[in-house]
């Protein structure tokens, strides 16, 4: 992946607001797969970590090539590579973050949402593939191992903000579109900028 087809810009958000205050967006060559090019710049922000995929249908964008969103299949998939998860199905709301601030028009109804742990010595881009749909998920990105699992517990009772304080980063990913949301109370734009070598 060259440095210059990725573009770093700051949204203008704050911290602590619940959004992204960075915006990556990444250009793909004739050949070059949207999902090699995403599990790379997500390996490098993720290093050796161990992570947390939320997949949410509420952040599914009906574009392009994409189908409605089918948990049972996805979760056939978790369970079949015996992934610690855990699911729910709630009401979801008009307001969708940084999802919604992008597209809008998708009415509220049930949201189904799936959390997956994904130890670091098991990050793979195969694993990418299975369970990281394109049409838009978040990423938390752990400090430490030592919590596991229990993570999956703690982030119920989390806030937004107590999210933002507790993962190294908090990611929204949107492949088919080529770009992606940074929360990050850790790391300034200059130190993300350079963990993605960005000239």
């Amino acid at each position: 992946m060259a440095n210059n087809k990725l573009k770093l810009t700051r949204t203008g958000n704050k911290e602590n607001t619940g959004m992204p205050q960075y915006s990556l967006s990444y250009k793909q060559e004739k050949g070059q797969s949207i999902t090699d090019i995403s599990y790379e710049i997500l390996t490098r922000l993720k290093k050796d970590n161990d992570a947390v995929i939320e997949i949410n249908s509420s952040l599914t964008m009906k574009t392009g090539g994409n189908t409605d969103f089918q948990p049972e299949k996805l979760l056939a998939e978790i369970r079949d590579l015996d992934l610690v998860y855990s699911y729910r199905k709630v009401k979801e709301t008009k307001n969708q973050g940084f999802i919604n601030s992008l597209f809008m028009g998708k009415k509220p109804g049930d949201s189904h949402e799936i959390y997956v742990y994904i130890p670091g010595n098991i990050w793979s881009i195969d694993l990418f593939k299975r369970i990281s749909p394109s049409f838009g998920v978040r990423y938390y990105i752990m400090r430490k191992s030592d919590e596991g699992s229990n993570i999956l517990d703690e982030m119920i009772r989390m806030t937004d903000n107590e999210k933002a304080d507790h993962f190294e980063y908090i990611i929204f990913d949107l492949t088919e579109l080529k770009r992606m949301g940074i929360i990050s109370n850790r790391h300034s734009f200059e130190d993300i900028e350079k963990i993605l070598g960005i000239m």
